[in-house]
Parts: structure tokens; C-alpha cells; sequence
């Protein structure tokens, strides 16, 4: 197929170098599109309203025999943070696989590591099964922190949810995650770095407004009016 084209596009820029060494055809980065502006202007909180809660907002635990690493990294992260903050609770979007005969398994990241501790966090943590989307941006507005460290160079619509959502967002490899919170990604298992950064965001309120400033900026360019516009000058430059 990548020979086939005119030209190949990729939504992660990292991929770029990897795709044109298999195609004689041009590539070029081309970001997914999102509604930022809508989201922003219809569920963003201001920072002064935001509540005492860590959103866990892209974890799939699927039940697989240790579970998928960045998803029990994320709820890990959550879990030490609300531990350290008595009036802290957590949010967990858990869109994994349920097994009918075993439901409370949606449980089972935030009992890994100490049963005591587990129980001292389990009664603040929410967690609610897959929902729509709007359903979904209503539930997590309004967060201080959002974690879910994607370490599989996906596009990363979830950092673009919580960035549209006035959240900052800790990630990993992502596109979007690199794009709208460039200091706020990480390398495997970097836990120490991670909770240092999420420190700083909680206890730093203006830390956070920058964030999200600068998130701005890139959600503007991918919002669907200008990234049409981008997409044009790509086919405008190739259309032979």
C-alpha cells in the first residue's frame, strides 16, 4: 500500500523515519485531528475549581497474568500520590475486558503492591466501566492530575481529552502526549521523575496554568479548521 500512494501520512511523528525506509513514496507527519476547541469551551473547569482528585483516566487492565505494565504503572502513581493526601481520591476509568464471574477485578491494580495500604486507598478510589465519550469528559472534568503512562506510541487522544479538559497529563511515548505536555513525558518505569513532576503540579498551582498554556497552542493546531489547512498544504505541495 505504501507504494501504491501519492503520499503516506503518519500520526506519530516518531514513526516518520521508520515509514520512509520502506517506501520510495513521500512521508510526511500529519498529527489526528481533535475538537479541541469544542471540548475546551464546553467542559473545561477553571483552575481555581478543580477538585481534590487524580484522574486514571486510560487504564485497560485486561486481567492478563501481570497486567499491561503502563496501566499498573498509572494506577501505581495514583495510588502513592492520594496515599501521601488524606482528602485526595482517584478517578479510574477502567474500560478493560470484564470477566462476568469476577468484577471486582477492577480492583486488583490498586491491591498489587500492600494490602495495607490498599485499604487505606481502595474507599477513595471511583471507578466506573467504559462510558461514552461526553458521559466520560463530564465525569473527569475538573481533575487536578491526570495520569496514564501510554508507552505504546500510540496517538494518545486521551492526553488530548485531558489537555482540552484543562488537565495536565502524565504520559509516556504518545504523539499527543510529546505534543500538548513535551515536559511531562517519560521513559519506562521512571516512577521517581514522575512523582517528583506530579508533586510540583499539585503543590503548584501556577506550574499547572503553564502546562496547560502551552497545550493550548497545540490544540489549536490540530483543532479540525486548522489541521484541514494543514492537510491541504501536504496535498498541495505533492499533487503532481
Amino acid at each position: 500500500l505504501c507504494q501504491a500512494v501519492t503520499l503516506v501520512t503518519a500520526f506519530s511523528e516518531d514513526v516518520v523515519p521508520y515509514l520512509r525506509l520502506v517506501t520510495a513514496r513521500p512521508v510526511e507527519y500529519l498529527p489526528m485531528c481533535y475538537p479541541y476547541r469544542y471540548v475546551r469551551d464546553t467542559y473545561r473547569v477553571p483552575i481555581e475549581q478543580r477538585q481534590s482528585v487524580i484522574a486514571v483516566p486510560g487504564n485497560i487492565w485486561n486481567a492478563e497474568i501481570g497486567g499491561r505494565r503502563d496501566d499498573l504503572c498509572s494506577a501505581v502513581l495514583a495510588y502513592d500520590l492520594v496515599h501521601r493526601r488524606a482528602e485526595w481520591s482517584i478517578k479510574l476509568s477502567d474500560r478493560k475486558l470484564h470477566r462476568s464471574d469476577c468484577p471486582q477485578e477492577s480492583l486488583l491494580p490498586f491491591r498489587i503492591r500492600d494490602r495495607q495500604l490498599a485499604q487505606n486507598v481502595s474507599a477513595r478510589v471511583e471507578t466506573r466501566l467504559a462510558v461514552a465519550w461526553g458521559p466520560f469528559l463530564q465525569w473527569m472534568r475538573g481533575s487536578a492530575l491526570s495520569i496514564h503512562c501510554d508507552w505504546t506510541w500510540t496517538t494518545g487522544r486521551m492526553a488530548a481529552d485531558m489537555a482540552a479538559l484543562g488537565i495536565p497529563h502524565i504520559g509516556g511515548n504518545s504523539d499527543h502526549t510529546k505534543h500538548f505536555f513535551p515536559d511531562l513525558c517519560f521513559e519506562e518505569f521512571d516512577v521517581e521523575s514522575m512523582l517528583i513532576r506530579a508533586n510540583m503540579i499539585l503543590d503548584t498551582p501556577e506550574f499547572g496554568r503553564r502546562l496547560i498554556e502551552l497545550a493550548d497552542y497545540w490544540g489549536e493546531q490540530i483543532d479540525y479548521p486548522n489541521w484541514r489547512a494543514w492537510f491541504e498544504r501536504l496535498v498541495e505541495t505533492y499533487h503532481a
